[in-house]
């Protein structure tokens, strides 16, 4: 007996109704086939602010270095757009199975620079006001601690969570106040400035 016509009509309408993790073609972002092409976006604004243990820290508290960071974040950009689904077999768009890359910062971050707004005396070393402090942060956030030039090719993401999080390098000998000015350039020379950045570490 031979299958009906009204059966293989049935089958063409289940197979594009039913969603697929990777399409009859494989044309998916689970890695077995091309993944859609990113479209990058430009940072517009940037914020920042004082935090320790993940909350907004109190001016004039006194924290431990471990605890506290500078915590910058992509607040506003332009061309921001979603990944355009490829079509597949279906008659309707795919379910992807994995996450679509997502889109990312049209230009790195080119530099790191951090000035002291008051006299600061550290570990032996004095700095006078206007003078570069950049060599008494680092990178937080990372198993290794690196080094500001870890993040010289680095490509801010526009998550909601990524944010770029930048601590005291070492302890202290004593408790120090700290109020800074930090500016990032990106790679188009841009500079995003961030002042009066007030903490206390011991």
């Amino acid at each position: 007996m031979k299958p009906s016509k009204t059966f293989f009509l049935f089958l063409a309408v289940l197979l594009g109704l039913v969603p697929l993790s990777c399409d009859l073609f494989c044309h998916d972002s689970c890695g077995c086939g091309k993944l859609t092409p990113t479209r990058n976006f430009v940072i517009d604004t940037m914020k920042a602010e004082i935090t320790a243990n993940n909350q907004a820290a109190e001016p004039g508290q006194k924290y431990s270095v471990n605890d506290l960071v500078i915590r910058i974040w992509v607040y506003e950009v332009t061309h921001a757009s979603a990944i355009n689904q490829l079509s597949g077999f279906s008659f309707i768009s795919s379910a992807f199975a994995c996450d679509p890359i997502p889109p990312g910062s049209e230009h790195y971050l080119k530099h790191i620079k951090l000035i002291t707004n008051q006299s600061l005396s550290w570990k032996g070393m004095k700095f006078q006001t206007g003078e570069e402090v950049t060599e008494l942060f680092r990178v937080a956030g990372f198993q290794s601690d690196p080094s500001f030039e870890f993040l010289y090719q680095y490509r801010f993401n526009f998550l909601g969570y990524e944010s770029l999080l930048i601590r005291v390098k070492d302890f202290p000998l004593e408790e120090t106040d700290f109020d800074v000015t930090l500016s990032l350039t990106l790679s188009d020379d841009r500079d995003f400035v961030f002042e009066d950045l007030k903490f206390r570490v011991n």
